[in-house]
């Protein structure tokens, strides 16, 4: 099984982004309940 970490942060344009840390993987969204549903 292979480990994937996000850097989670506050959007510029208001919400929340999250990056993969050493992946191409990226995705943002309003809250931060919705950010976590993107990311499993």
């Amino acid at each position: 099984m292979h480990e994937i970490l996000f850097l989670v942060e506050d959007s510029p344009e208001g919400g929340y982004e999250a990056r993969a840390l050493g992946e191409s993987i990226f995705t943002e969204a309003d809250d931060l309940e919705s950010l976590r549903l993107r990311l499993i």
